[in-house]
């Protein structure tokens, strides 16, 4: 199978036990649902720059990337595993607000559908 190239880059961020998610204020599927920083890759830059990138200007949060990119349910987008360097979020015009919650406390929240599976394939 022939991988499109990636238009767009999203961050997983894990800071000790606790993973990164932001509530989602974009007009489509993800409005008002937590899933995980990202957006569009921009000329000249690797997903993982991408991806790091998105998640600062989204949430604050300065990340390094630990692994290589990777594909999941979505041809054109890309996923990258993070370690968060602070935790100190922000809010923003594309996030009503961000923060690290642990797999139990995800249970009460509106997740977006991936969320879960990404999770379980990088941990």
């Amino acid at each position: 199978m022939i991988k499109k190239k990636p238009r767009s880059a999203v961050a997983i961020i894990q800071s000790g036990r606790t993973w990164l998610l932001g509530l989602s204020t974009a007009e489509d599927d993800r409005q008002n649902r937590w899933c995980f920083p990202g957006g569009h890759i921009e000329s000249g830059e690797t997903p993982e720059q991408a991806a790091i990138r998105e998640a600062q200007e989204e949430t604050g949060i300065k990340c390094k990337a630990t692994q290589e990119h990777f594909y999941h349910d979505q041809p054109e987008t890309v996923f990258v595993l993070c370690k968060a360097l602070n935790n100190n979020t922000i809010s923003t015009d594309e996030l009503a607000i961000s923060a690290f919650f642990t797999r139990y406390q995800m249970r009460s929240l509106r997740l977006y559908p991936n969320v879960l599976d990404l999770l379980n394939k990088v941990s």
